[in-house]
């Protein structure tokens, strides 16, 4: 996998063959120096994460040998790194799904607020029958929360290293000169539930638990994020009043399969980029491991943004509601902006700017393409990285899904929009 793939992932891993040296992730606080929560010079601190990031493997062998190590809430040969050069096994975690469906896993706070708050939902869903608006309602918030929300503890995270600071100065770090209150007590001894009893969660960097702060944050809006959305889509689909039809049918297969597909592309992505990637954690601390992006990478770039919304459409065409439509297509641009403004600076900032790379590759395929260059027949022949097969493929699935969703062409507003 080139380094180019890589940075299009969803939040990507720090990717290291074995004959090559690790890069830094997100760069981090150090533990024992950290009295704000910025940096203004990123230039020197660039040079501190680089130095911190070397002679790594002594740490690695010492640490796996140590008598007294235990691997069985580990990730196997799974190390992360903070920038004072400290190494450690990351420890075992696991989305909140698999987390709940082991039911030996004690529930924590995070657990128990997330789904009091989704039961809030179901409740109005299913006893009050509330009206579809509320739910479009609680969607939008939702959403909101997750770009904005999630989006500016991000932002500032790698801009300023806003959430590791904070977590610092509440007292979650080692050795504080302040005696930690009650509350940050407690939101400890819950994190450390998350992790098992094998793990000895003081002896973590504060980055780690940072992270770990971060994500069940994260799970919260998350799930009632997804629960919101099924709600809605549900609230606004009204079955036709003279019965099911044909087209209602290819409708619905449609529709199915775009949420398959879609099924497929989220449980494919998590199966290559793995938890540390899926909840942001390069903004956070680095992390060694051999990867291979594969499968749904090798697709489309950023599949987490581009094909892992397209059950928006299909729910879409099951509900055949313009407001589910226009909604999704909000909420899919949305995401689109999380990306370009969140995630690719920080890439950047990272792992460094893929211009070059870019301008080659382009350079390449058009010298490709003028001496082998193969027409587009119907869909036969059909590139990726040609512009004008990309236009066929939108215009005919936008006049597909249009058709779907509006119908006969029976009134002259219809056929104008067709037109």
């Amino acid at each position: 996998m080139s380094s180019d793939h890589f940075r299009q992932s969803h939040a990507p891993l720090l990717a290291a063959t074995p004959a090559t040296p690790v890069s830094p992730a997100a760069p981090s606080n150090r533990v024992d120096s950290l009295s704000s929560t910025s940096f203004d010079d990123s230039d020197l601190y660039s040079r501190e994460v680089s130095d911190a990031f070397t002679d790594a493997d002594d740490d690695l062998a010492s640490m796996a040998s140590h008598p007294g190590h235990n691997s069985s809430s580990f990730n196997a040969l799974s190390f992360g790194k903070v920038p004072d050069g400290h190494v450690f096994q990351v420890p075992e975690t696991k989305n909140i799904v698999a987390y709940v469906l082991e039911f030996t896993s004690p529930f924590t706070f995070f657990e128990y607020i997330t789904f009091v708050l989704l039961s809030f939902q179901l409740i109005l869903f299913f006893v009050y029958r509330a009206p579809s608006f509320v739910f479009l309602s609680l969607f939008v918030f939702w959403r909101l929360f997750y770009n904005l929300g999630l989006g500016f503890l991000l932002r500032t995270q790698s801009s300023h290293h806003f959430f590791v600071g904070f977590c610092k100065k509440a007292g979650f770090g080692l050795n504080n000169s302040k005696r930690r209150n009650e509350w940050v007590e407690y939101l400890q001894g819950e994190l450390s539930k998350k992790l098992g009893k094998e793990v000895e969660y003081e002896s973590l960097p504060l980055e780690f638990k940072s992270w770990l702060l971060f994500r069940s944050i994260a799970d919260l809006i998350l799930v009632n994020d997804f629960a919101s959305y099924v709600m809605f889509a549900i609230s606004f689909y009204k079955p036709p009043n003279d019965g099911l039809g044909a087209t209602d049918y290819l409708r619905f297969f449609g529709g199915a399969v775009l949420l398959l597909f879609n099924f497929w592309v989220k449980i494919d992505a998590h199966r290559v980029v793995k938890d540390f990637a899926w909840y942001w954690g390069d903004f956070f601390f680095a992390i060694e491991s051999n990867q291979t992006f594969d499968g749904v990478f090798e697709l489309a770039p950023h599949p987490m943004y581009s094909l892992g919304y397209i059950g928006f459409y299909g729910t879409a065409l099951i509900a055949q509601s313009y407001w589910v439509l226009f909604i999704s297509l909000g909420a899919h641009i949305a995401q689109f902006l999380f990306l370009y403004l969140v995630e690719i600076p920080h890439n950047e900032k990272t792992y460094g700017s893929r211009d070059s790379n870019k301008q080659q590759n382009y350079m390449d395929h058009e010298i490709q393409h003028l001496y082998f260059r193969r027409d587009l027949i119907v869909f036969k022949n059909f590139d990726w990285f040609r512009s004008s097969d990309i236009f066929v493929l939108v215009i005919a699935s936008y006049s597909i899904v249009i058709a779907f969703v509006m119908g006969p062409a029976d009134t002259p507003w219809k056929l104008g929009l067709y037109v």
